[in-house]
């Protein structure tokens, strides 16, 4: 069962580094970093932030997605747990990891910038790696087809990504069917902005069962990225707050 889990779970990074509520649950200390944009109107009353990311290098040019160096987000499921994502970059070669923390569970993932777009698990030997009370875990991608941000991003747009990978589970496929329905107000802990709503569509395939991922939908905001993320049956998630690199 925690194998399962395991692969659920997975599907919530690539789409926008959340975790499951079928994780062991803890809480993570909130960070001593500023929510909120001051070119967005808040709904609390929080400090200012560290840095608006304005002047600083986004390492992959989505809009949608920015990728900067010491960049960190919090978010906070509806059932209470909060977790933290960070990111680290390497120019040389043209990727970056993303660094998951909460709800009991740890994991690190390996993103590339493309010409197309944004690809989590890019490439052949890329790894994810996710530990928690019960132990660690390891994947390695095998192929990867698509994007999962593409870089011309608007209403409208479709795209897929297809990811064969390898664990101590065995051979899996993920295949994810994206699309970009629209722009719309979102109010979420550090604010209310204009932000793009994507649906995603797709499944995993796992000990050679299908396993439908059905109506899963998230909301970015352009210069900021991912701001709310929901699942049906599954606790939501919104940003508390966030910092834009070091």
């Amino acid at each position: 069962m925690r194998k399962i889990s395991f692969f659920v779970f997975l599907i919530f990074l690539i789409a926008g580094c959340r975790l499951s509520n079928s994780i062991p649950t803890a809480t993570v200390s909130p960070p001593q970093t500023a929510p909120s944009d001051p070119t967005q109107s808040p709904t609390q009353e929080v400090p200012a932030p560290q840095n608006s990311g304005a002047s600083l290098p986004d390492f992959c040019g989505n809009p949608y997605y920015p990728v900067i160096e010491g960049s960190l987000y919090e978010y906070r499921l509806s059932s209470g747990e909060t977790i933290v994502r960070t990111f680290e970059v390497d120019e040389t070669s043209q990727k970056f990891t993303i660094s998951v923390s909460g709800a009991g569970t740890e994991a690190k993932i390996e993103g590339q910038c493309t010409s197309e777009g944004i690809v989590i698990m890019e490439s052949p030997g890329s790894t994810t790696t996710t530990s928690d009370e019960e132990g660690s875990s390891t994947i390695m991608t095998q192929s990867s087809s698509g994007v999962s941000l593409p870089n011309d991003l608007a209403p409208g747009k479709q795209w897929s990504q297809t990811i064969s990978i390898t664990s101590d589970a065995g051979e899996s496929l993920i295949q994810m069917d994206y699309q970009a329905v629209g722009l719309e107000e979102v109010t979420v802990p550090a604010g209310t902005f204009t932000a793009l709503k994507i649906v995603q569509n797709g499944y995993v395939t796992v000990f050679d069962q299908q396993v439908a991922m059905e109506g899963l939908v998230s909301w970015y905001v352009k210069d900021l990225g991912l701001v709310k993320f929901e699942v049906p049956g599954a606790p939501g998630s919104e940003l508390v707050r966030y910092a834009l690199g070091n």
